[in-house]
């Protein structure tokens, strides 16, 4: 057995709540603290970010990632959910961890666990093992990704030295709350006392997260206005502007929901790392997987993967689709995790797709295609229908003479991705 089928077994006996969609209410930092104080793990050394909100975490992440290796930072990335391997979720130096090095952390974690008498769930083992992980790498920048809401996630019981909230949106709403303020309140418990914060500015949200920082002692930083903007072929330039900087920008090849991610990021480093070199122009932009990530089909026509599950997001999709291919015919492979906002996530949609291909996903709890494709009939959509795999799916939309999209999850499109790259 070879070290990612020892991996996929070890980490198929823990409960997975991304995929199986359970709901808890028994939340705690308990199994996280004790195993990182099992280990006497504490970052020491570089400096440790935390990344929340409910949109544009893991461009973020990327982004911070991209930023400081273009200044010859060695980084380590923790994110979540991966789309082909497990491996993807752990990232140092802008790779995928080994096999072998997850393996030994993740055997570490689960033997202090059995030591402890605790059952860590696949999320609370990876962020342990991440930790340790970067930890022994010695590494200049980490960045974790917060995996669900904020106050009660795993990633929380990590010390870092700065903390960023994206953009905020109503998601898991039967485990944070009904309403954005809800949703916004869990979130907010990422800031740190005495440590900075960087929040992508929204008037429903601003004062919440201020009244949270007073009360915590966080110090709520200024987030640059990107301003000047120019979209060019493939991109945009611009300066990214506050009353402290003026850093003029080149983002090539970038879609416009980018632009908050380099704000936030590029912020939070010229902080933490002051004497460093910032290069701009142009942005070392990094590749985003299964974010409006655009392949080439066979005969002319693109697949675009985005894994959207938002209706803010879902609109975001919209406006770069009529941005990139403006007039064009849209056919979509859509599936969507059981909680989300399908209704509305499909809404953004109906103005532009034509046919819609509905699908499940093995191993993740999903909308029932039938409902959907009979909320889609109801809606005027008569060419949508129900497919048995994303495979089959794929094959669908490849008798389109349209741009093929698939949205909804990234379990979906991690798995549609990995068909595609590996087509005959």
């Amino acid at each position: 057995m070879n070290a990612d089928q020892r991996l996929d077994e070890l980490l198929s006996g823990l409960q997975n709540y991304e995929r199986t969609r359970a709901l808890v209410t028994d939340w705690s930092l308990d199994t996280a603290h004790a195993l990182l104080e099992g280990f006497a793990v504490r970052p020491s050394g570089g400096h440790w970010i935390q990344v929340g909100g409910s949109k544009g975490k893991g461009t973020t992440v990327l982004y911070l990632e991209a930023l400081a290796r273009a200044a010859g930072l060695r980084t380590g990335a923790f994110m979540s959910p991966h789309l082909q391997h497990v491996r993807e979720r752990i990232r140092v130096d802008g790779l995928p961890v080994q096999a072998s090095v997850l393996l030994q952390a993740m055997e570490g974690v689960l033997d202090k666990a059995r030591q402890l008498g605790l059952e860590p769930s696949f999320f609370e083992a990876m962020t342990v093992a991440a930790v340790r992980i970067f930890v022994d790498a010695g590494l200049d920048v980490v960045a974790l990704e917060v995996g669900l809401g904020g106050r009660l996630d795993a990633t929380t019981a990590v010390p870092v030295d700065g903390t960023i909230l994206t953009r905020m949106e109503i998601e898991h709403a039967d485990l944070l709350g009904a309403s954005l303020t809800q949703i916004a309140g869990e979130k907010a418990h990422i800031m740190r006392p005495g440590k900075p914060a960087w929040i992508q500015p929204d008037p429903a949200v601003d004062q919440l997260f201020r009244d949270h920082a007073d009360r915590v002692g966080a110090d709520l930083r200024e987030v640059p206005e990107v301003a000047e903007l120019v979209p060019t072929v493939g991109g945009f330039s611009g300066i990214l502007r506050t009353a402290e900087f003026a850093d003029r920008f080149e983002l090539v090849g970038a879609s416009a929901f980018e632009l908050p991610a380099l704000a936030l990021s590029h912020a939070c480093l010229r902080n933490l790392c002051p004497s460093g070199d910032w290069p701009l122009q142009p942005v070392a932009r990094p590749t985003l997987p299964g974010r409006f990530e655009v392949l080439a089909g066979s005969d002319g026509w693109p697949f675009v993967l985005d894994g959207a599950h938002t209706p803010g997001s879902a609109e975001q999709v919209v406006a770069e689709l009529e941005r990139r291919f403006s007039q064009q015919s849209v056919a979509l492979l859509f599936a969507c995790a059981i909680g989300k906002q399908w209704r509305e996530i499909l809404s953004a949609f109906l103005p532009l797709v034509d046919r819609f291909f509905i699908t499940p996903v093995e191993g993740t709890a999903v909308v029932p295609a039938a409902e959907v494709v009979e909320w889609l009939h109801r809606e005027g959509k008569p060419k949508a229908q129900v497919v048995g795999n994303p495979k089959v799916g794929l094959d669908e939309l490849k008798r389109c003479s349209a741009i093929r999209l698939v949205c909804g999850s990234f379990y979906l499109v991690g798995s549609a991705r990995t068909h595609l790259l590996h087509d005959d």
